[in-house]
């Protein structure tokens, strides 16, 4: 199904080099607000977050964000942040920001695994790439509280994820 990622993850943190290796994956397309940092809390990525990337980049893993807000400076600000090319208003699943992530790796799609939190934008966009995904855990902030609307739409989207979709992250 088209919802269904390769893999489920707690957090963005779990995914490891020898993951990607096995999988044949050597560039990733990263969501940001949620993914790598938790939203509308500022530029702060966590500590754990950046130490991944450290790990990830010293592996030969290329990276690209693309991100769906709209908002190009701070998108641009945090990849800065995070060392890493960013894509705003990247309009996934169906916009143009996977596919010129994807241009930007220079990869094959089977080569790129596509990393979020929602299986609406990020899964579905990756599948439709012909890219492996991997859905992670929305981070939270107490303090950034989300919209109701997104919480309704997490609510429905983790009914599409099945026990079965779950325990593939055992399978990695």
């Amino acid at each position: 199904m088209f919802l269904r990622p390769d893999l489920v993850l707690t957090s963005v943190e779990q995914l490891t080099p020898d993951v990607l290796a096995h999988q044949g994956i050597r560039g990733l397309l990263l969501d940001l607000d949620n993914t790598l940092i938790p939203p509308k809390c500022g530029l702060n990525p966590p500590e754990s977050v950046l130490a991944w990337l450290d790990v990830m980049r010293a592996s030969g893993v290329a990276m690209v964000v693309v991100s769906n807000n709209k908002r190009d400076v701070y998108v641009r600000e945090a990849g800065e942040r995070l060392g890493l090319p960013a894509i705003a208003y990247a309009a996934k699943p169906f916009g143009p920001g996977l596919k010129t992530g994807l241009q930007q790796l220079q990869l094959l799609p089977q080569q790129v695994a596509v990393v979020g939190d929602k299986p609406l934008t990020d899964i579905w966009g990756g599948v439709s790439l012909g890219c492996k995904t991997v859905l992670v855990r929305s981070q939270r902030a107490a303090a950034c509280l989300e919209p109701g609307w997104m919480r309704f739409l997490r609510r429905l989207e983790r009914l599409i994820l099945t026990p079965d979709a779950q325990a593939k992250s055992a399978m990695y």
